[in-house]
């Protein structure tokens, strides 16, 4: 259906989604104007307009996606909106929540999708942009690619600039420039607020903040993503391994004999990064198998890691450590310990000079099991997100 502009933008200020006077907004500054669109879930007329052209960017722009395309509306306004464009379009939603689940599947992003998704993120304003970066963040964080994000009002003062500026795809209904000129043509604002409000946007610019000027780190290529780990020799090796490989594959090897071990190891090499073992629950295993491991890790270019999940005082996992640090690249602790075991474990590879920029830790955030004692606090304050 066809939608008139004009008429729709004369009938949101009829409902009050434009009000123009002195407001105070959510970051304690005063506006000429405020924006409630959150009223049109009351008028289902000017909702499912609304959503009509929303939808038929969504579907000019992914028509030609090779993955699956999905929604997601920033909470709490957007989500009415993205509901009725899901509907509309027939492609599935997904809801991110504000706060992380602490009960039952503890997820942050609701409903169903798969890594690599593609997601067009819907959200009604757009300021500075930090709410929709927000939502971005944690979407990527599930694997999911934000292929579009798209707004109903701009308020130009450089949010859609700013999200450009990271790499995003951002679209805008309407700007507040076009929304004053068409309801001053409508006789419905004076020549006066028409004009405070263009003086209120020309002087209130969002200023570049730091962060939003980097581009997001995980859409960087991994080339460049391992130029950024100069301190971290072993993370580099990590990103130009995939790179060379072009994998991104961890092969876990969950096996009882030392024969099976070896089996799918010499099957998988040539296509992993890393081959992740659990050396002290395998039977047989002999220095000649750790021998044989290393020389396939050398040939075909992955990296091995340990499962061991080291969770003691300092010096027990300095000793426990001092047999793992011959062989393994990688380990796995938990921080349960604190900085005292990572310390130890500096001390072991510092031990080895020759080892010193070929070996590095994973610290273990969360486990799988149902009725693990690990809590959300524990997650947040976990000591270092990655590798040492």
């Amino acid at each position: 259906m066809d939608i008139d502009r004009r008429s729709l933008i004369v009938n949101l200020y009829d409902i009050n989604a434009f009000k123009f006077g002195s407001f105070q907004l959510k970051s304690g500054e005063l506006s000429k104007y405020y924006l409630d669109i959150r009223v049109i879930v009351s008028y289902p007329k000017i909702l499912k307009q609304v959503c009509t052209l929303v939808s038929t960017i969504i579907l000019k722009d992914d028509a030609d996606s090779k993955n699956q395309v999905r929604l997601c509306g920033v909470p709490y306004t957007a989500l009415p909106i993205a509901t009725v464009v899901s509907i509309d379009t027939n492609l599935p939603m997904l809801i991110r929540r504000k706060e992380q689940k602490t009960y039952g599947t503890k997820k942050l992003i609701d409903g169903e999708y798969s890594c690599g998704d593609d997601v067009v993120v819907i959200e009604d304003v757009i300021t500075s942009g930090a709410s929709i970066l927000e939502t971005v963040t944690d979407l990527e964080k599930s694997n999911l690619n934000v292929s579009n994000v798209i707004v109903l009002v701009d308020r130009q003062q450089g949010g859609m600039q700013r999200l450009s500026e990271r790499g995003l795809k951002i679209k805008s209904l309407f700007n507040i420039t076009e929304i004053v000129t068409i309801l001053k043509e409508a006789g419905k604002i004076s020549d006066e607020v028409y004009q405070s409000v263009l003086d209120y946007v020309i002087s209130n610019q969002i200023q570049p903040v730091k962060e939003c000027e980097k581009p997001l780190r995980i859409k960087l290529e991994f080339k460049e993503r391992a130029g950024l780990l100069e301190t971290s020799k072993i993370a580099q090796k990590i990103f130009n391994v995939s790179l060379e490989k072009k994998s991104n594959l961890c092969v876990a090897v969950d096996v009882d004999t030392a024969d099976k071990l070896l089996d799918i190891a010499e099957k998988v090499a040539p296509h992993i990064c890393i081959l992740k073992t659990h050396i002290d629950a395998i039977n047989g295993v002999t220095d000649a198998t750790i021998n044989t491991l290393q020389h396939l890790a050398k040939k075909y270019n992955f990296l091995i890691m340990e499962d061991r999940k080291m969770a003691d005082i300092g010096n027990t996992v300095k000793l426990q450590y001092k047999k793992l640090v011959q062989w393994a690249d990688l380990v796995t602790v938990h921080s349960v310990s604190g900085g005292m075991m990572l310390k130890g474990i500096h001390e072991v590879i510092k031990e080895n000079a020759g080892l010193l920029d070929s070996r590095g830790v994973f610290i273990v955030a969360e486990l799988s099991c149902n009725g693990n004692l690990i809590s959300e606090q524990y997650i947040k304050g976990k000591l270092i997100p990655g590798l040492i």
